[in-house]
């Protein structure tokens, strides 16, 4: 089962910089997962991947660039493994799943100003879900811009995500606006998520969240 990143622990321009993610669930009842081909035609389909990889090779020629500049921009990735792609009580793929991530923060802007962040997180299907999916695909590729605000007491930010499917389907894209607190090791957070487009269009959620985090070395840390 899919588990979802958080900033790290003692961290303050990451901790809402990592974005919630938040995945459409209008199509429980029988249409089908989002990114499953179902009525479109092979030519939007290969269309929407070009487009997809179009705007990977964008980002990640730009996290490059950042990551040789003289001001050394932070470059992070991630990759998870996981038995099944499960969101809200949602199943989108109860068979393997492969799901990277790749963040660039750190940008040179004066501390005052807050802090930026871009990110990219993919699915890719390792079984196919009873036919819904080509093994070995993406069928979901979500991007990311986080911009965490200059305020001390609480941390607050604000994300904005598009999340595309290569396979056909129209993008979603939202709004959600985060805040937090360290309390000596305990994390507590509320996320307020609202759908700008696509079949989320006018839909909220909110979220709430508890993490808890230690250091156990200088190059070892568990979170809960």
């Amino acid at each position: 089962m899919h588990s979802h990143p958080h900033g790290g622990k003692g961290r303050r321009s990451n901790r809402l910089n990592i974005r919630n993610r938040v995945r459409p669930v209008g199509w429980i009842g029988g249409e089908g997962p989002p990114g499953a081909l179902t009525e479109f035609d092979q030519s939007q389909t290969e269309d929407n991947k070009g487009k997809t990889m179009k705007k990977l090779i964008i980002l990640m020629t730009a996290a490059g660039m950042l990551a040789g500049a003289s001001y050394a921009a932070d470059v992070s990735m991630s990759v998870d493994f996981a038995s099944a792609y499960v969101f809200r009580g949602a199943t989108f793929n109860d068979g393997a799943v492969v799901q990277p991530g790749l963040e660039v923060s750190g940008f040179p802007i004066p501390e005052e100003w807050g802090s930026l962040a871009i990110g990219t997180w993919a699915n890719m299907d390792l079984s196919s879900y009873g036919g819904a999916y080509d093994t070995g695909e993406f069928s979901e590729i979500d991007y990311y811009l986080s911009y965490s605000l200059p305020v001390t007491v609480v941390d607050l930010g604000v994300t904005y995500t598009e999340y595309t499917y290569p396979n056909g389907g129209s993008a979603d894209r939202e709004l959600a606006v985060s805040v937090g607190k360290d309390l000596a090791g305990l994390y507590p957070s509320l996320t307020y998520n609202y759908g700008l487009d696509g079949a989320i269009e006018g839909d909220s959620y909110i979220a709430g969240g508890l993490d808890y985090g230690m250091d156990l070395s200088d190059a070892l840390s568990a979170s809960a």
